[in-house]
């Protein structure tokens, strides 16, 4: 089982270049090309490095012409920036531009993000260029189009502080939803302790030992057990209770989502309140207990549950009852 912790090294990546890459329309390759320079530069505490296409295809496992077709469109879209462009005998160094306004990336539609100088606002198209035309320089860009992407990711990042909160990073409100302002939307279980809940997605962290994230869908499966009534310990119980009896097939076969637990927490829930209703494992509405013969022994073996009724109605008449 990988052993993932910080104190074996991390990456320190700026909250705001997570949130806006996520507007630009970068390919696959392009983006294990970014993860790669991240970690060959922040990941070493340094701005630039040496960064050689064999290099990459190491890391990135692409074939080369990838690897160059991918490497030449962010440079030439002012992702990557060219410190030296090396020679047949030097590598060459780059860096990242973390200077997002400067990118010529096209945008999702809808975004929130305004298209860059010559790319088309309805489709999120660029305009298609003759071969011998550069592409659009960030220096034509609109005040507005830079106003638009600080806003909105300012709004992103209160929106993540308040999801965030106290929680270890674990969602206290719902992410697909966004109730961020805290009040609970129509049909929403609001009486539900957030403290509770938390509690259960941190054990199921725990115990599930893969990564530190919860999803929606965790989110809601934790509600979903609590709203049912069942108690935080018995949840907590049961939930080790599912995955110390879970049988892996192969060595990647784990529990992945919180929702696989949850129909063994709730049966388990209905066991019990049933035990509590029927403590001696009788059927029915009304409890019979066992009627006993002067030897201490029972007398109602063979006899159904009516001969009892009415021995027991005999017996109450006998002492007046």
């Amino acid at each position: 089982m990988a052993d993932v912790q910080l104190e074996h090294g991390y990456t320190k990546i700026a909250n705001e270049i997570l949130d806006v890459i996520q507007h630009f329309q970068f390919t696959q390759n392009q983006y294990k090309l970014l993860m790669a320079l991240w970690r060959n530069t922040y990941g070493w505490n340094r701005k630039e490095c040496e960064f050689s296409l064999s290099y990459i295809e190491s890391v990135t496992h692409l074939e080369r012409k990838r690897v160059s077709e991918a490497l030449k469109t962010l440079i030439q879209n002012n992702v990557i920036i060219e410190s030296n462009p090396g020679s047949k005998t030097k590598t060459k160094i780059v860096s990242f531009n973390k200077n997002y306004e400067e990118w010529t990336i096209k945008t999702y539609k809808g975004s929130g993000v305004m298209p860059t100088s010559g790319q088309d606002a309805t489709s999120g198209e660029m305009p298609p260029r003759s071969s011998g035309e550069t592409p659009p320089s960030a220096s034509g860009q609109s005040a507005t189009h830079k106003r638009n992407i600080k806003n909105n990711i300012k709004y992103n990042a209160s929106a993540n502080s308040v999801r965030e909160g106290n929680s270890d990073g674990v969602p206290t409100t719902d992410p697909l939803r966004g109730d961020l302002t805290g009040q609970a939307p129509a049909g929403e279980i609001s009486h539900i302790p957030q403290d509770d809940i938390q509690q259960l997605l941190k054990r199921y962290v725990q115990l599930r030992n893969k990564g530190l994230l919860t999803t929606p869908d965790d989110l809601e499966s934790a509600k979903e057990i609590l709203a049912a009534g069942v108690s935080l310990n018995d949840a907590l119980i049961w939930l080790k209770e599912k995955f110390d009896s879970y049988q892996p097939k192969h060595p990647r076969d784990h529990i992945n989502s919180l929702s696989y637990c949850v129909g063994h927490i709730l049966d388990r829930h209905i066991e019990k309140q049933e035990k509590e209703r029927k403590p001696h494992g009788e059927s029915g509405t009304t409890s019979i207990h066992q009627y006993r013969g002067r030897n201490g022994g029972s007398s109602a073996k063979g006899k159904s549950k009516e001969q009892l009724y009415r021995e027991l109605e005999s017996a109450r008449n006998a002492w007046g009852g």
